[in-house]
């Protein structure tokens, strides 16, 4: 995939555009924090556009300092036909 061109972590990297919409943040009893949103994605490449679109699902843990971290993410991509090969840098 890198020697066709084909793969997004190819040059030249192809111009997105992600928007993120309804987060919906849900507290758990244990300090962690169920968080789940919409995604689409617009990628322009190589003169042809692709959209992508679904559902982000993260589970956050508290850290010290008052941050959060990441433990666990979940990407469901809903198109019904995606033409190429998916790389995870565009979702």
């Amino acid at each position: 995939r890198l020697r066709t061109g084909r793969s997004a972590a190819s040059t030249p990297m192809p111009r997105t555009c992600h928007v993120v919409s309804n987060v919906i943040a849900t507290p758990g009893a244990d300090g962690h924090c169920s968080v789940s949103a919409s995604f689409v994605t617009h990628l322009f490449r190589r003169n042809a556009e692709q959209h992508f679109f679904g559902r982000y699902t993260y589970l956050l843990a508290p850290v010290e300092g008052g941050g959060w971290r990441i433990r666990k993410k979940k990407i469901v991509v809903m198109n019904d036909l995606i033409d190429t090969v998916l790389d995870i840098y565009s979702v």
